[in-house]
């Protein structure tokens, strides 16, 4: 690989589920503290994290992803960007760095989807950086900084955090705070709504409940029967972190309220997982307990996203959540406070 040189101006094109976009925070935090006083560090963000990234002084610019693959080589030639850095494979951004003449153009290899070797890859892009396969005991952040070592970056700071703007109020509870999300990107990562239900049974009296994530018909039954807090489609990304940094519980699927809340500092995490990578994708937390629930079984991870037995999520009972909340004596012998 060519001599990586600092950027005067880099664009990053990020991902577009929100759990990714968390967990590139330190990325993006450590390639701004490698680039000049004076250079400029742009990403292009998914709609629904605009909001969120502004709140991060390490970022220069921020624009719509959707918006701008509209017309991508205009934008690249228009905002004079000598170093592009796409995350997630894309065929416009990869054609359109090439033809604009990006000086840099930075991209993980594809071994997480099968291929060794890419010609396209080779072509397009004047960097290449190893990444890991679905199996890897790495986490995805050191993924991610590996990136940057790989272009010969220091790393200088592993952790970020949600910027303070208000110190909390104090607030006083009858009952422990729990957060619960049922819903996932993928059929795969859901758990079956009568787990849910069982779990509920248990936590309704024990615990102040809100239900978060997208609106769904079918899960509307959890609402309906149990009393919840029901929020769900109401809470903008910063909303969510806000909710999430006063709470004792959060149960939640393999999704992302489990790196919001990580990045809130919620008490207590518990998270479901199907047919992936639970070592690969643990969110990371200085003040979170983080509690993985998953099944070992030998066709784990995979990349089945519609796999017909679902045995890795069907397996993992509701007694097995039960006894975990039950292990946590915070929730039972105290009250919380929070100054």
């Amino acid at each position: 690989m060519k001599k990586f040189i600092t950027p005067e101006k880099c664009l990053v094109i990020m991902p577009d589920f929100i759990g990714d976009n968390v967990i590139l925070l330190s990325f993006l935090k450590n390639l701004k503290k490698n680039m000049t006083q004076n250079s400029e560090l742009v990403i292009l963000s998914p709609q629904n994290m605009i909001e969120f990234f502004k709140d991060f002084d390490f970022i220069d610019k921020i624009f719509e992803k959707k918006e701008k693959t509209k017309h991508p080589a205009q934008f690249l030639i228009s905002n004079k960007i000598d170093t592009i850095i796409v995350l997630d494979f894309s065929l416009v951004w990869s054609i359109a760095a090439y033809i604009s003449q990006i000086k840099q153009r930075v991209i993980p290899n594809l071994l997480r989807s099968g291929v060794k070797n890419s010609r396209f890859l080779q072509t397009f892009f004047t960097h290449i950086v190893k990444n890991t396969s679905i199996n890897s005991k790495i986490s995805q952040k050191e993924v991610y900084l590996n990136y940057l070592k790989q272009l010969g970056m220091s790393i200088f700071k592993k952790t970020s955090s949600y910027p303070e703007k208000k110190h909390p109020q104090l607030i006083k509870k009858h009952k422990p705070s729990a957060f619960i999300h049922t819903s996932a990107s993928f059929f795969s990562k859901k758990w079956p709504l009568e787990n849910w239900e069982k779990v509920l049974e248990f936590m309704e009296d024990k615990f102040d409940i809100t239900y978060i994530g997208e609106k769904n018909k079918k899960e509307n039954i959890l609402s309906e029967k149990f009393k919840l807090h029901d929020l769900r489609g109401a809470l903008s990304i910063k909303d969510t972190l806000n909710l999430l940094k006063n709470a004792d519980l959060l149960l939640t699927t393999d999704s992302s309220p489990a790196h919001l809340g990580a990045l809130a500092g919620t008490k207590n995490i518990i998270i479901i997982y199907g047919p992936t990578n639970h070592i690969q994708w643990k969110p990371e937390s200085e003040k979170s307990n983080i509690i993985q629930i998953y099944s070992d079984l030998p066709c784990r991870p995979c990349q089945m996203r519609f796999c017909r037995s679902l045995e890795c999520i069907k397996q993992i009972s509701p007694e097995r959540i039960i006894n975990e909340i039950k292990s946590n004596k915070d929730f039972f012998q105290s009250l919380s406070t929070y100054d």
